[in-house]
């Protein structure tokens, strides 16, 4: 019996045994193998003992795409996609894993043979290829001077720019067809004027482009030179032969061919240069115009020839202007440029492009007789003298200084009233020539005769007519005004200047309507012909002047002894720091008006203002004051 129950217990193990050997265990379920790369499932599948393992490719990632190559889309086991972990499944278990790659594409030509056909074949090959990012690119960098072919292709794949043909590739590589082409070189024409040195700094120079020499410069001689150059910016360089740090640069954007002129100078520690113009080979549009001078290649020139250049030039827009400056001839000549601008430009160069509209104003010199404003002065001198002389066979500006010197000294007399002092009395008023009784009431001196013209047939006008008075050096005269003659009387009018007030010879008038509009203005300045028929006899004038009796010394002596008489504990006058006014009349009369230091009895002393008249005529000291 034992022996029999042994044998079943080993049966069944041995049952048990083949049993286990035809099965396998899944470590994790199919959701865990999502999103995971498909060679750790692989790994993990065959650790758990699966050996029947595919894959399926879904090629649908670009390069740029979020998702990683190789991540598993879904595993399969047996047919079943869901599965759990630890399920078990039989050793000939097929297991098929599908998962995500970035779609490929393959060249269609090698790198060896692009030559063959033109960049934009090559770019429609590799499109129809299936790449999905190609991009043309012409670049103009082959030296035609070392190169015969026309163009030499290249592409560039994810920067890679060696390949087979069948090479394998992203779909969306990065694809660049190049083609190399030949570039334009230009030629470029520079002319150098090398200004010479007399004694000191008289070294060669070396012209450089882009720190190349390319010629030497014999000191102060000038030169033309002639490169090939391809588009771009170049470094012009000028350097001492022997002493690179002595140089002077500047730059030139070439972009056609092109005229280029310099001005070098050379200094001990430098070299300058000035750029002349640079004139360019250029397609211009039909509104569009060149200058083919400099404006300072103007200079000196007939501005006649310089309009004919500019028309020329094609310039429409055109304006002269004349500058009436010569006087005698000798440094400038008749229709000499005296300046030319473009644009409101004075500084264009050659091989600047303007508008053909653009306002090109010129100016030259020319004789001040041609000047209109002197030509219309002259005209109207000639005019106005042709005015005078008719004038002044009617009536003399003579009789019209007299005419307004009278009506002056009427309106200002003093002695010409009524009795009764209350009306003027015509009958005495007094004649241009008068000099009788007290001039002190009535007489006027013509300090200035002023400036007369004719204002029309009838009529004269006067600028700065002074009169001074007789009795009162102060009190003036000075105007402006018309004189007009109706073939019986003289009419004083249009007043305007100063005055004196006629109660306070202190006050001047600014508004002469207050004489020319006063109710009695008619009888003063309506003159009739005999208060002015005659001159004045300078001998009796001349005798009116008593100035002369009465010298200043004289007159302070006066006034000081009034001061004395007043003030005897003391009485100083302040003649030469104090003096605050001081006059004298033709009269001999004198006025002062001075600061006095007065001293009292007990010692004290007081600043104050003394004022007097000193009457020559009477001979007293009047109106003595002190405050």
């Amino acid at each position: 019996m034992k022996r029999i129950s042994f044998f079943i217990i080993l049966m069944t193990m041995c049952i048990s045994l083949v049993g286990c050997s035809n099965t396998l265990k899944t470590s994790t379920s199919s959701d865990d193998y999502i999103g995971v790369n498909y060679q750790l499932v692989i790994n993990e599948l065959k650790k758990a003992g699966f050996k029947d393992i595919t894959t399926v490719v879904i090629e649908d990632l670009s390069s740029t795409s979020t998702m990683s190559e190789g991540t598993v889309e879904q595993v399969s086991i047996n047919g079943s996609t869901s599965f759990v972990a630890k399920s078990t499944f039989p050793t000939d278990t097929v297991v098929v894993i599908t998962y995500h790659a970035i779609k490929k594409v393959y060249t269609p030509i090698s790198s060896d043979d692009l030559h063959t056909n033109d960049y934009e074949s090559l770019a429609s090959m590799f499109k129809d290829a299936g790449f999905a990012n190609v991009e043309l690119k012409e670049v103009f960098d082959l030296d035609p001077d070392t190169t015969n072919a026309d163009y030499i292709n290249e592409i560039s794949i994810n920067g890679r720019s060696t390949f087979n043909s069948d090479e394998e590739f992203p779909y969306d590589a990065v694809t660049t067809v190049i083609c190399h082409r030949p570039y334009e070189k230009f030629v470029v024409k520079v002319h150098v004027d090398f200004i010479a040195n007399l004694i000191f700094n008289k070294y060669d120079v070396a012209l450089l482009i882009n720190n190349e020499q390319q010629q030497t410069l014999v000191h102060g001689k000038d030169v033309d030179f002639e490169f090939k150059l391809k588009e771009g910016q170049y470094v012009i360089a000028f350097t001492e032969i022997g002493s690179s740090s002595v140089k002077g640069t500047t730059t030139i954007d070439v972009s056609s061919n092109m005229d280029i002129s310099y001005k070098i100078s050379c200094y001990s520690d430098k070299i300058t240069v000035e750029t002349i113009y640079i004139d360019r080979e250029e397609i211009l549009s039909n509104n569009e115009v060149k200058v083919l001078s400099s404006a300072s290649d103007y200079n000196y020139k007939d501005y006649r020839d310089v309009i004919t250049s500019l028309e020329d030039a094609g310039f429409t827009n055109i304006k002269v202007e004349p500058v009436y400056d010569i006087y005698f001839g000798i440094l400038v000549s008749e229709g000499e440029l005296k300046a030319v601008t473009i644009d409101g430009k004075s500084s264009f160069r050659k091989g600047d492009i303007f508008q053909n509209d653009a306002e090109v104003k010129i100016i030259y010199h020319s004789s001040i007789e041609n000047d209109p404003s002197i030509q219309a002065a002259k005209q109207a001198t000639e005019a106005q003298k042709l005015l005078e002389e008719q004038l002044e066979a009617i009536f003399s500006k003579e009789l019209a200084k007299r005419a307004a010197v009278v009506a002056f000294t009427n309106y200002y007399a003093l002695d010409v009233f009524t009795p009764d002092g209350n009306n003027f009395d015509a009958s005495k008023f007094h004649s241009y020539t008068d000099t009788t009784g007290d001039a002190s009431k009535y007489f006027w001196y013509v300090k200035s005769e002023g400036t007369w013209s004719a204002k029309n047939e009838n009529t004269w006008h006067v600028e700065d007519l002074y009169l001074q008075s007789y009795a009162f050096s102060n009190s003036i005269v000075f105007v402006s005004l018309d004189v007009n003659f109706d073939g019986k009387n003289y009419t004083v009018s249009n007043l305007a200047g100063k005055a004196p007030s006629y109660n306070d010879a202190n006050d001047v008038y600014s508004d002469m309507s207050v004489l020319e509009n006063s109710s009695d203005a008619a009888l003063f300045f309506i003159v009739p012909f005999e208060l002015i028929e005659d001159d004045r006899i300078a001998s009796e004038v001349d005798a009116l002047d008593h100035s002369k009796e009465l010298r200043v010394e004289q007159a302070h002596k006066a006034f000081e002894n009034v001061g004395n008489a007043l003030y005897p504990y003391g009485f100083e006058c302040h003649w030469y720091s104090g003096l605050i006014d001081s006059w004298q009349s033709y009269d001999g009369s004198w006025f002062f008006k001075v600061e006095v230091t007065i001293t009292n009895q007990y010692g004290a002393s007081r600043k104050m203002t003394a004022e007097a008249y000193i009457n020559n005529v009477t001979k007293s000291v009047e109106n003595f004051l002190v405050y």
